[in-house]
């Protein structure tokens, strides 16, 4: 007998936004969460124990950082992260940054697709991968035609 947790997104703390126990079984349109407009990016975004298949997570405005764990089938779709990325603990996630994202570390996890944005590709972000398998980095080809797969040695 298990209780199935509804999913809920706290923002009762300054500075941080927790989106956790999310299921594609009962939130079937993708998860929306908006960061408050500043000029200086300060709120973090913690994703956890979230579950798919097919669940969607966006997170709208300018975040600090982004740290998703203990994840299973879901995507994440952010406009701009000033810092870093984190996936730790997770199986099949897809995070697609669309406006910026410095870098991303990938930490015990599996199957990871980090879709990168145009100027981050070009600016040369950092990739950090760990004790993590077929993690795969998807960008822009240089004509911005098509897309480019590139796969992570495993580590």
């Amino acid at each position: 007998l298990f209780e199935i947790m509804p999913g809920k997104i706290d923002d009762g703390k300054a500075d941080k936004i927790f989106v956790e126990n999310f299921d594609s079984k009962e939130q079937k349109d993708p998860v929306a969460v908006k960061v408050p407009d500043s000029d200086k990016p300060s709120t973090g975004v913690f994703i956890g124990n979230c579950k798919g298949p097919g669940l969607a997570i966006v997170i709208t405005g300018k975040i600090k950082n982004l740290t998703i764990n203990n994840c299973q089938d879901i995507a994440v779709v952010i406009d701009s992260c000033v810092t870093t990325i984190e996936v730790i603990n997770s199986k099949k996630v897809a995070v697609q940054a669309n406006v910026d994202a410095c870098s991303y570390i990938v930490d015990k996890s599996d199957r990871t697709t980090l879709y990168l944005a145009e100027t981050s590709a070009k600016d040369k972000v950092v990739v950090v991968s760990c004790m993590s398998t077929a993690t795969n980095v998807v960008h822009n080809s240089a004509d911005g035609e098509d897309q480019v797969e590139q796969g992570l040695p495993d580590q």
